[in-house]
């Protein structure tokens, strides 16, 4: 009911309290004292006090009491319109709400005001405009920025103003005779942008003059990540010269692999290599000095398709980061199982894999497919040997009988009969003639 009562002003039905306030308009740090005065008699249990609609802050009400106080510090988030309720609950815990006291604004005045201002406004201040530095002017993630902000000698300064893309973001209390204020950051992705300065003085009676803004200056953020996707998006904006892309086929089945090429010339001063795909970064390498071909190996899916090209990216000692023109585009078209692909597709289905991985396991397939290779023409040497043996072996033996003497003469025995009858010993001895042979030279010894 509390959230009710200070957002459906009108709502309640018991008479409204009365709102006071003090001061109406405060500087920031002073105090600001509001206080709700509910009728004499009537039932309340809570104090509500509202803030644009919103509860800032209650009170358990106490039997008798008819002021109810809420004291708080003045900060920039103070300034609003306040206004105040209370409430009734009952044994049986129903709530009723009263409706709200009269609204009243509180306003922020003083240091704090002009400092937005002087930021929001920087042509309405009368004293000189300070001088504004800052280096680096452009600046990676997580590098340190230092901005300074210069007055004259003898200008009447308070306080000091830091300023980025209309609004304050830092302030220095002024000391009598320094000319110098500085302002020490680190790079965000949210830092980059305009930057000035100014300065205000305040008199005795807390009247406060602005000067002037400084010039103003960018602030920008630089590096490989952000540099890769303009190189990408932004074809046209490189200064260096562009390389060449090379493709391996134009038209793909699901499955295959995909090889890419981007040819920088020998001498351009390239320290990253980046791959696009419909105006989109997929994937980067870094430059090796004196190498000129960069590859991007993938295996090829539905969503493949597009339009590739590639570029380079030059960093110098001070981080500064160009650009190349992107190379020529390329596309590729994916056919087979899935529908065939057109360009513009998303870049879900591209991998792009190290290519030294794909080489290794090349060079892992090539040399089994060696050792198969050498250990099948082995098997085949053996058996030809093996039957050469054999096949000569089988010629050097004559259809007759013979017989090897150690002294390397070769008896031949002739057979003298052949039938049923078989003559006797003595007849067979007295028939068979022996004569010796030496071996000729084309049998083996």
């Amino acid at each position: 009911m509390a959230q009710d009562i200070c957002s459906s002003p009108g709502h309640g039905d018991l008479p409204a309290p009365a709102l006071q306030m003090h001061p109406a308009a405060a500087q920031e740090g002073e105090q600001v004292l509001v206080w709700c005065i509910p009728a004499w008699k009537s039932p309340v249990t809570q104090i509500i006090f509202c803030k644009d609609g919103v509860q800032v802050h209650s009170l358990k009400a106490q039997k008798g009491k008819g002021s109810y106080y809420m004291l708080f510090t003045m900060t920039t988030g103070s300034a609003g319109t306040f206004s105040c309720g209370y409430q009734h609950k009952d044994n049986s815990n129903r709530v009723r709400n009263s409706a709200l006291s009269a609204s009243q604004n509180l306003h922020l005045t003083g240091a704090a005001v002009m400092a937005q201002d002087i930021c929001s406004s920087p042509g309405h201040g009368d004293p000189p405009a300070p001088v504004f530095q800052m280096s680096p002017a452009a600046a990676q993630e997580g590098e340190q920025v230092l901005v300074r902000c210069i007055t004259g000698w003898k200008s009447p300064v308070t306080q000091i103003i830091f300023c980025k893309d209309g609004v304050q973001v830092h302030s220095l209390k002024a000391q009598k005779g320094k000319g110098s204020y500085y302002m020490l950051f680190t790079m965000t992705t949210g830092s980059a942008g305009t930057f000035s300065c100014g300065y205000q003085h305040k008199d005795n009676s807390n009247r406060v003059r602005n000067s002037a803004l400084s010039a103003s200056q960018n602030l920008r953020l630089t590096g490989a990540a952000v540099m890769a996707q303009d190189i990408c998006s932004s074809p046209g904006h490189g200064d260096l010269q562009a390389p060449s892309l090379f493709l391996n086929t134009s038209a793909v089945q699901e499955g295959e692999q995909v090889l890419f090429r981007c040819q920088i010339f020998p001498k351009s001063p390239a320290t990253q290599i980046i791959f696009c795909k419909d105006g989109v970064q997929v994937h980067s390498l870094k430059a090796q000095q004196g190498k000129g071909s960069y590859y991007m190996l993938f295996t090829v899916m539905s969503g493949s398709a597009g339009t590739f090209t590639c570029g380079y990216q030059h960093k110098d000692n001070s981080n500064r980061v160009r650009n190349s023109a992107l190379s020529a585009p390329t596309n590729l078209s994916v056919t087979g199982s899935g529908s065939s692909s057109q360009a513009g597709t998303s870049t879900a289905g591209i991998t792009p894999t190290d290519l030294q991985t794909n080489c290794r396991d090349i060079t892992i397939g090539l040399v089994v497919i060696s050792l198969l290779l050498l250990a099948a023409t082995t098997y085949s040497f053996v058996r030809k040997g093996a039957c050469r043996e054999r096949c000569q072996r089988q010629q050097q033996v004559p259809s007759h009988e013979a017989e090897v003497t150690e002294d390397n003469e070769i008896q031949y025995s002739t057979i003298a009969h052949v039938g049923h009858k078989r003559p006797g010993r003595q007849e067979l001895i007295s028939n068979t003639e022996y004569a010796p042979v030496r071996p000729s030279r084309s049998q083996p010894r």
